[in-house]
């Protein structure tokens, strides 16, 4: 079992992070609706943040409807991220695949790759 004391930055290879098949999670619409369009949100919105624009071209709204809509996306944007966060992106469906779900501890890929 992993705790929290045994897992450090510099314990991870630069390796580590690199090995993400995103060809099949982008396959996933889960991972597509649920983590992927609330990141480009998010990141857009800080964008626009950085530079001060937030007013869509053509239209007139006061600071305080701007940031009415900004909190009411923020908080759908967050509710998305949270419903899909514990889902396996690179499964089909829902629920972990079979073989994930007979893990007592998380898979060390190490000695395979």
């Amino acid at each position: 079992m992993y705790s929290l004391s045994s897992l450090q930055l510099n314990s991870f290879r630069e390796d580590d992070f690199v090995k993400i098949n995103w060809k099949v999670r982008f396959k996933n619409p889960v991972f597509v609706v649920g983590k992927f369009i609330p990141f480009l949100v998010f990141a857009v919105q800080a964008l626009l943040g950085i530079i001060n624009v937030f007013y869509p071209i053509g239209y007139e709204i006061t600071d305080a409807m701007a940031n009415d809509v900004l909190q009411k996306l923020n908080i759908i944007m967050l509710a998305l991220i949270s419903l899909s966060a514990p889902i396996d992106d690179t499964t089909k469906g829902l629920s972990d695949s079979k073989k994930a779900l007979r893990y007592n501890e998380p898979k060390d890929d190490s000695k395979y790759l």
